[in-house]
């Protein structure tokens, strides 16, 4: 793993999004790196979005289904039969 990779990874384990983390190995590329490096954190940065994203979906799918109506509800600190 080359050294922007590193920081970018450094700042994701920091707590930082993907963008942020992308942003700071861009830095150290501008200064010290080229475009290849540039393209080689961004493919990876890519890569990490796609993973969170499909682990995102994976979590919605297995959260239980509400309505609307439910959602608002819960919201607002009420349940439906609050109402009946």
């Amino acid at each position: 793993m080359n050294k922007f990779l590193e920081k970018y990874e450094e700042e994701r384990k920091a707590g930082r999004n993907q963008y942020e983390s992308l942003g700071f190995a861009a830095a150290q590329i501008a200064v010290r790196g080229t475009y290849d490096d540039l393209l080689i954190v961004y493919n990876y940065q890519w890569d990490d979005l796609y993973e969170e994203a499909i682990d995102y979906i994976g979590r919605l799918k297995q959260s239980p289904r509400v309505t609307a109506e439910e959602f608002a509800m819960k919201d607002s600190g009420h349940k439906l039969s609050d109402f009946e």
